[in-house]
């Protein structure tokens, strides 16, 4: 990985994961606990050490899956990873054996390491925390365009209503008491 000054090293690439999960770790834990609350208590995985619901599969079924997922949504029989490190944060996602802090380029496929999960695991919500209102409009329109099924969680209603897989909000209303009930 490298910044405008150069590489990063290993060892802040991991100082760096250490902050942003000690940072997230509360707010993980309460959206996955208001998930058990609002699913009745159902089992749900929000990439932070959560175990999976399903007997575990190879990395390679893991992969196939997640491949076939990801060209239904590109209609695209031919769609490949983007990059090895999508690939490769891809199944360790699938695998919720670990936290999954991907840092990648513009454009490098981060969003799909939200979607394609959302729609494969159906015994899971994803909840992706976005930190700009113009970031969040153009999730909105990219997956209504794609027929990608989403909430919306807006502070405004009393609770999400759980018809799908996904769940997008902003960071603001994520750190609300009110998102957390």
């Amino acid at each position: 990985m490298t910044t405008r000054d150069g590489p990063l090293s290993a060892s802040m690439v991991d100082v760096i994961v250490d902050r942003v999960t000690a940072r997230l770790q509360p707010d993980i834990q309460a959206i996955y606990e208001m998930l058990q609350k609002q699913h009745n208590n159902s089992t749900a995985a929000i990439m932070a050490n959560v175990e999976p619901a399903e007997p575990s599969k190879t990395p390679k079924e893991l992969e196939t899956e997640a491949l076939t997922i990801l060209r239904r949504i590109l209609k695209n029989d031919q769609a490949t990873w983007s990059h090895d490190v999508q690939r490769q944060a891809m199944v360790a996602i699938l695998q919720h054996q670990s936290d999954v802090v991907a840092i990648m380029a513009t454009g490098a496929g981060k969003s799909m390491l939200i979607i394609v999960p959302s729609l494969l695991e159906t015994y899971t919500t994803t909840v992706c925390i976005l930190p700009l209102k113009s970031l969040l409009m153009d999730y909105q329109r990219k997956l209504t365009a794609s027929e990608i099924p989403f909430e919306y969680w807006s502070g405004d209603s009393d609770q999400l209503q759980g018809h799908t897989g996904l769940v997008i909000v902003l960071i603001d209303q994520a750190q609300q008491p009110r998102f957390r009930e």
